[in-house]
């Protein structure tokens, strides 16, 4: 077994050899063994029998190693707001980015600053990266309601005191939106 190497953008791999008396012999891959590798990724190694005028060696030897994906280094993203109300849906995350919320039908709540939700990371490589599940801050600010009375409901003042009935009406869904 040997620990498993972390990708680093660089060419890495196993050097397999022989010691002790048999160091002067040739070893023989086969065709798919992967000594060296760039990648993340699971590799192998298979070595084959050697039949020489000094050694006869029969089977075949197979030697399992990886070079493992690492975290990115990325930037959150910052000043994000949202109204009471909205959902993560109505937060907009910079679609180049890499960020997702994880449930963007999610509301965002009552009023208040740095409340916590879940987002994904998916870097560009995701063969060498991985995707990361994080907290983003939001924060909920208080939404702007405008109340217009229908324009039939108006007094002009004649000069008599009265008291006129006047209904408001307003559209709730607004608020809860």
């Amino acid at each position: 077994y040997v620990e498993p190497f972390k990708y680093n953008g660089s060419e890495q791999g196993v050097k397999i050899g022989v010691l002790g008396a048999l160091e002067d012999l040739q070893l023989t891959y086969s065709a798919d063994s992967k000594l060296k590798a760039t990648n993340a990724g699971n590799y192998v190694v298979k070595i084959i029998g050697v039949d020489s005028e000094n050694y006869n060696l029969i089977g075949t030897l197979e030697f399992a190693w990886e070079i493992s994906k690492i975290d990115p280094v990325f930037n959150k993203p910052t000043n994000l707001e949202a109204y009471y109300g909205d959902t993560l849906a109505n937060v907009k995350l910079n679609s180049n980015s890499g960020f997702a919320w994880e449930d963007e039908s999610l509301s965002v709540g009552d009023v208040g600053e740095n409340k916590q939700f879940n987002a994904t990371f998916t870097p560009d490589n995701t063969t060498n990266y991985n995707v990361l599940q994080i907290m983003l801050s939001v924060t909920v600010k208080p939404k702007d309601i405008t109340i217009t009375p229908s324009s039939d409901l108006y007094k002009v003042y004649d000069g008599t005191v009265s008291y006129p009935k006047i209904t408001y009406i307003y559209d709730i869904s607004a608020v809860i939106n």
